[in-house]
């Protein structure tokens, strides 16, 4: 097989293989399990994915000092270092979900579950701010090959951050509100179940199309608007429309990710192996390992003390999500 045949694509794959996914975890959310468990998943998704990201930023420049010397080409510049520590932040809880059963372990898989999805987003996020904040600093310093991490670049990032993330929530919730508007007052769609699904595919892939075009996240905003056609516009539309749109988006949903673990399986041929440096390698592996730890123990630690009480969750439930955030998937491969 020629190589270029098996490259992996980032356009294809954040504009044709990861929306379906994102919208069916929204579209068909157990709402009540994942609201019972929001303080938790809101804890690991969001803390956590930040406490991971310094974690590694931190590990990553000590790394890079430690395996190369100040004269090697391959030693990563400081805002590459931050790069590659936004990237590795995102986890892939799918593996663990495919153990842990909701039916089983509801709890546990309501919290891995949730994590994994809020975790997306937030990577790509932080990704997002990283990379645009170097960006706009390289734009007014010249260069961005030394450009070092400073107080400031580090309030960009964050300003840019929270302004990124509410935006994209408000736009997931506008596009979920007009298409129930649409559903419950438009009687032509009534009339064909095929016209109501449609509809609300159509609505989803145009939120996070425009999302992406205005420099939001995307992934944030179709899983909020999954979220909300769910409590709003799934009650509009008729009893077959219901059935019908949650197997269609269900399997919209298993198809791409099947399709996803097909793809990253085969592209992984296309690495290239000269600039492999296994000491590095190892390091970063380890330095994961560290990141993962910190990401769940301390946020859930400090919970604890503030809320002055036993977690719901205990400390064999907190491996459990510690070993099941060890993996990197399909966002840290897209991102890199």
């Amino acid at each position: 097989v020629a190589k270029q045949t098996i490259e992996f694509s980032e356009s294809g794959f954040f504009y044709f293989i990861l929306p379906p996914i994102i919208f069916a975890a929204g579209y068909t959310l157990k709402r009540r399990n994942f609201m019972k468990n929001f303080n938790y998943i809101v804890l690991l998704g969001v803390a956590g994915t930040i406490i991971s990201m310094v974690c590694l930023a931190v590990l990553i420049l000590w790394f890079n000092n430690l395996v190369y010397d100040e004269d090697d080409e391959s030693k990563l510049k400081p805002v590459e270092c931050l790069l590659l520590a936004s990237v590795l932040c995102a986890t892939d809880s799918v593996a663990a979900l495919a153990i842990v059963k909701g039916e089983v372990f509801p709890t546990l898989n309501s919290i891995l579950f949730g994590e994994g999805v809020v975790n997306d987003a937030v990577a790509i996020l932080i990704y997002q701010a990283v990379a645009q904040m170097i960006e706009q600093s390289a734009e007014s310093e010249g260069s961005s090959e030394n450009l070092p991490i400073t107080a400031g670049l580090i309030g960009k990032t964050i300003w840019a951050f929270v302004y990124i993330s509410i935006l994209s929530i408000l736009v997931g919730v506008g596009f979920g509100l007009i298409s129930a508007f649409v559903s419950k007052f438009f009687t032509s769609f009534q009339e064909s179940p095929p016209k109501e699904v449609f509809l609300i595919l159509l609505f989803s892939y145009l939120s996070y199309i425009l999302s992406e075009m205005w420099g939001l996240s995307a992934i944030m905003t179709l899983f909020v608007c999954g979220v909300t056609m769910s409590h709003y516009t799934y009650h509009n539309i008729s009893d077959a429309s219901q059935k019908g749109s949650v197997m269609a988006i269900n399997t919209l949903g298993h198809a791409a990710e099947a399709f996803l673990f097909i793809y990253l399986g085969i592209g992984i041929y296309t690495t290239d192996q000269e600039t492999f440096n296994m000491s590095f390698t190892l390091l970063i592996i380890l330095g994961g390992f560290i990141a993962r730890a910190a990401s769940v123990f301390i946020p859930l630690g400090i919970y604890a003390a503030f809320k002055k009480c036993r977690l719901t969750i205990n400390f064999k439930q907190m491996l459990i999500i510690w070993f099941s955030g060890l993996i990197r998937g399909a966002i840290a491969f897209a991102l890199s």
